[in-house]
């Protein structure tokens, strides 16, 4: 969407595609009564499925509001309850920034309805990911029971007729003579878009950490309640996180980052929003980059209505945070904090202040602004439509303690090699100027919460160890003077792509730098169509790679979890469901670009097919998780899209049956595109995320077909139907529309996140060995015996094609006994794939977790080998230490 269209309303015709339906400008109420009911409605395209009708973009805001899609999942969930229940209360997490130019789909997931109570779980998705997921309580009004009732006062405030108009404010700033010509800019976007809502702010003279504002539509609404609790539900985001900076008194052009991570609310009564209604919003802390805000909102006769709830991070522009510092440090430009630990570990934190900000009078406007990696794109932009900080000149102080003290992270290992230095303060303070001449400044930071997102992931149970400073290179000559430096500095080198692996390979173990692709190493550099190959860089997810190329009828096999980057995939040599058709992903690669320790560049080989120049580095470099060098290029080989494709399910009496099936399916030659297994336990955690979906609880196996023609597929279909009946199969079921086949593959891809609901709020280990599949029997039954002896629920799944399968082992891992048992389970599991020639990881990479058990799979000379490679080209050990080698 050009920029020329903000403000724009985005609404979505019969084929799905976006129009600009509208630019805000002058209307009367009615237009506006109708354009609030439109912002909130979705229309049913199925059964518990929906599809928003609307988008909103705000005037200068990154994506779609995340009010409206509170709105709107909040109006889907209405959709499936009946008419007597009433929304008793919600709690959601925004995941990813909204598209406002794709349609969102809502799922509508029937937990419970009971006599009194009605539970939904809604999640909201674009392009088949997750942006958003809320659950939400519906209750018939109790009329039978005499009840306990008190409620606090409402708070005495001006009244809003007193009060000006959010349009009123931002004009009176306009006719102000010293603001920038791009914040003039801002605010006519801003006058223009003309929100449907009426906000009034309560102005306060001086930083507090309680606000209040009225608001209401601008028209009336009709007397429909679903619609006014969907509206309430849409205001409440607005302004809400806001909350946080008017309480240090931060000025409009000192905000940098404003994102709603979560958001709850508690109906307690009917509330009309077309009548005004207060919202008291407070913030009680706001600390390390979030902040939190607590609100009620009143009717006009003092009831309480609303009680709501959101977390949200909060960042500050870098002239903003100089500002503060010189405040505390009033002829320092540079704060740089020193934490040590008993094992001699620093970190070294510095925050280094620009002389422009967004609004600024010497910005640069061709200037890049950093960009946040994926992780961090999970919330959407708050609305600015009615932003309190507009009139709040102020300072805080919270923020900078926030960005600018150092913290404890986990304790270097003894076995530490000698070549490896801890960084000491000076030395990471010389590295982090160093690298500022490199990159543009924002380009390098160590702002508290990016390392801790480059340091921790929530899929590995693994303690995290955070780098000392993020950078974010834009090309492969910026890689080397990144290694360059740290080769100098004695500075270990982390590679970060996707942050999807499962076996701590991010970890900075010993601090260091971190080498972040995603944000400006994500371009596609060449693709050669009629070669059926293409050239990447590393911060591709093999899903927008798969999105650029369809069109041409091409299509890149390998599909490990969502939101996995190229870089990542390269460096645990990944697979997924298509393995057992396309192999793995040492198949799939031509050559590499590879920036080694000592900052050179080399390539692995040229373009062919096929090569017997010297040695194969290719394959050298996929699986070394970084710890030979930083790939900076890949040159993929893609596929032809098969013309036909369907799938297929049938369930066993025991997973040793099912297991059965694998070994002759492959004897009999068959074509598969991926053979998938989930035992009993998991078929039930599905129906437990979505009871429609009807699977029978027992062990199942997932069939994928795809060939040339659907009589190839017909063939298939028939062979494997007939091994699938002499090992004790049930009904197999096959998709015969594309509908169909959506439908039954549906069960494996929510797999994981059904797992949870066996045991809400664990922690899941993930395991991953393979065997040769004529072992695969006997390894899943002794898998079953054991975990019939573990009261903790471990669902199994599997791409059993090839012999690799899972167990997500669900636990507290707060708990010391629940932690050891899983241990136990991990150990007796890898143990037996061992004693079967299988190996420890099938497709999730060595990182820290596997590497204790390597020497025990590949053998003591096979590992000294390995360590006198890893000599020859790291010497000093900089490259992702701690990772493969044991």
């Amino acid at each position: 969407m050009p920029n020329s269209t903000f403000p724009a309303v985005i609404s979505f015709g019969d084929n799905h595609k976006p129009v600009i339906t509208a630019k805000y400008g002058d209307e009367d109420d009615e237009d506006f009564s109708t354009r609030m009911a439109n912002a909130v409605e979705v229309q049913e395209i199925d059964s518990n499925l929906y599809i928003s009708k609307e988008l909103w973009l705000p005037a200068g805001a990154r994506g779609v509001f995340g009010g409206q899609i509170v709105a709107q999942a909040l109006r889907a969930a209405f959709n499936t309850v009946p008419d007597e229940f009433d929304i008793h209360s919600l709690h959601s997490y925004f995941i990813l920034a909204g598209n406002v130019e794709v349609p969102v789909i809502y799922q509508v997931h029937r937990l419970r309805d009971g006599r009194s109570y009605a539970t939904r779980y809604v999640v909201a998705s674009q392009r088949g990911k997750a942006i958003f997921v809320c659950s939400f309580s519906f209750a018939k009004p109790d009329k039978a029971n005499f009840n306990l009732t008190h409620q606090v006062e409402i708070p005495k405030v001006p009244p809003p007729e007193s009060l000006p108009s959010d349009i009123d404010v931002l004009n009176e700033l306009l006719n102000l003579d010293d603001i920038t010509p791009k914040y003039r800019e801002h605010l006519k976007q801003k006058i223009e878009e003309s929100s449907p809502m009426d906000y009034r702010q309560v102005v306060r003279s001086k930083p507090d950490s309680t606000g209040y504002r009225y608001f209401k539509t601008r028209g009336k609404l009709g007397s429909d309640k679903k619609l006014h609790a969907c509206v309430i539900a849409y205001a409440s985001d607005s302004g809400f996180i806001d909350t946080t900076v008017a309480a240090n008194g931060v000025p409009n052009n000192g905000v940098g980052m404003l994102i709603s991570l979560d958001h709850c609310m508690w109906f307690h009564e009917q509330a009309r929003a077309d009548d005004w209604l207060l919202y008291e919003m407070q913030s009680p802390r706001t600390n390390d980059g979030r902040g939190v805000v607590f609100g009620k909102i009143f009717t006009k006769d003092g009831k309480l209505a609303v009680t709501t709830a959101q977390e949200g991070v909060v960042r500050l522009t870098k002239k903003e945070q100089e500002k503060r510092l010189d405040l505390i440090h009033p002829n320092s430009v540079t704060k740089s904090v020193l934490v040590g630990s008993t094992a001699q570990h620093y970190q070294f934190q510095t925050i280094k202040m620009e002389n422009e900000d967004y609004y600024g009078k010497n910005n640069n406007n061709n200037k890049k602004k950093p960009m946040m990696r994926p992780l961090l794109r999970r919330a959407y932009q708050t609305s600015s439509s009615s932003r309190s900080r507009l009139l709040l000149p102020a300072i805080t102080l919270s923020s900078i303690a926030a960005a600018s003290t150092g913290y404890w992270f986990a304790s270097m290992e003894q076995h530490q090699p000698q070549k490896i230095k801890t960084a000491n303060h000076t030395t990471l303070k010389k590295a982090f100027q160093e690298l500022q001449t490199v990159l543009s400044a924002e380009h390098v930071t160590v702002d508290q919460t990016v390392l801790q997102d480059h340091g921790h992931s929530n899929n590995s149970y693994h303690e995290a160890g955070l780098p000392n400073i993020v950078v974010y290179p834009s090309n492969t000559s910026q890689v080397v003077e990144i290694v360059k430096i740290a080769d100098k500095y004695d500075l270990p080198i982390i590679p970060f792509s996707g942050g999807t692996s499962l076996e701590g390979h991010f970890a900075a173990s010993r601090g260091g730098i971190c080498i972040s692709f995603t944000e400006h190493m994500s371009e596609i550099i060449a693709f050669h169509q009629e070669d059926m190959d293409i050239v990447v860089q590393p911060g591709v997810q093999w899903e927008d790679l798969n999105e650029f190329i369809k069109e041409h009828g091409l299509f890149f096999p390998m599909d490990p979890g969502p939101g996995a980057c190229i870089g990542g995939m390269v460096g645990t040599s990944c697979s997924g469901t298509n393995a057992v058709r396309y192999g793995t992903m040492k198949e799939w690669v031509i050559n590499l670009t590879v920036v080694t320790p000592e900052g050179k560049i080399i390539k692995t080989r040229q373009r062919p097919r096929k090569s017997s120049a010297g040695y194969d580095l290719t394959r050298l470099f996929i699986g070394s998780e970084g710890t030979l060098g930083i790939v900076t290029e890949i040159t993929l080989r893609l596929a032809v899209i098969p013309k036909a494709q369907t799938v297929a399910v049938c369930d066993f009496p025991t997973i040793e049956d099912a297991a059965k099936v694998v070994p002759e399916l492959m004897q009999a030659g068959v074509q598969i595109g991926a053979v998938e297994l989930l035992d009993g336990l998991m078929m039930k955690a599905i129906n437990l995320s979505n009871p429609e979906l009807g699977y029978v609880e027992k062990p199942t196996l997932f069939f994928k077909f795809s060939g040339g023609s659907q009589a190839a597929i017909d063939h298939e279909i028939q062979v494997v139907s007939g091994i699938v009946k002499r090992h004790q199969g049930g009904e197999f079921k096959y998709a015969k529309s594309e509908k169909e086949k959506e439908s039954l593959w549906e069960g494996r891809k929510i797999a994981l996140w059904s797992s949870t609901l066996l045991k809400p709020n664990a922690s899941i280990w993930t395991t991953d060995v393979v065997v040769p599949v004529s072992e695969l029997p006997r390894l899943i039954r002794q898998t079953q015996e054991d975990i019939e002896t573990s009261s903790l629920p471990c669902p199994l799944v599997g791409h059993v094609g090839d012999g690799n399968f899972h167990v997500f082992i669900l636990f507290d891992k707060n708990n010391p006994e629940e932690y050891k048992e899983a241990v136990r389970l991990n150990q007796n599991l890898v143990q037996r794939a061992i004693q079967m020639d299988g190996s420890v990881t099938g497709e999730h990479g060595v990182g820290i977790g596997k590497k204790k058990y390597l020497k025990q799979e590949l053998g003591e000379n096979t590992i000294e080998f390995m360590k006198k490679i890893k000599t020859a080209v790291d010497p000093k050990g900089l490259m992702n230490p701690d990772k493969v080698l044991p």
